[in-house]
């Protein structure tokens, strides 16, 4: 009898630990993948013949000028708002089983800095390319 048990018992703890590795790897694992957005993004641009206006975001910036409108507050300098679309790259979580799913139909490729990259945008392709 303890002959048996012995011999049952190391294959059942391998078994119930790999079954374990499997639930936390399709459970908790995730992996950052980039994937292309396009944004909006809010540009001023001075007008001409008028001095160049440091980005709100800079440091250089004053803070009374970045609350104001169309105008600067101290200097009474004119600038042109721009709203202008761009694509750009965001990480984002992805869980393991949808990992596996996207690498199989070749929805993510590997860049050569060793980051992931999502190739479609959207709907994801489908299983069969027929």
């Amino acid at each position: 009898m303890r002959i048996i048990v012995g011999r049952a018992l190391l294959p059942a703890l391998l078994l119930a630990a790999g079954i374990a590795a499997v639930v936390y790897g399709a459970r908790f694992h995730q992996a950052p993948v980039f994937e292309e957005q396009e944004r909006e993004f809010t540009i001023k641009i001075p007008l001409p013949g008028r001095a160049f206006l440091p980005p709100p975001d800079s440091p250089m910036a004053d803070p009374a000028a970045q609350a104001g409108g169309d105008q600067d507050s101290q200097g009474g300098e004119e600038f042109i708002t721009r709203k202008i679309k761009k694509m750009v790259a965001v990480a984002g979580d992805t869980g393991e089983p949808r990992l596996i799913r996207d690498l199989s139909v070749g929805g993510i490729v590997r860049l050569d800095t060793g980051e992931l990259k999502r190739t479609y945008s959207g709907e994801a392709p489908s299983l069969c390319p027929t």
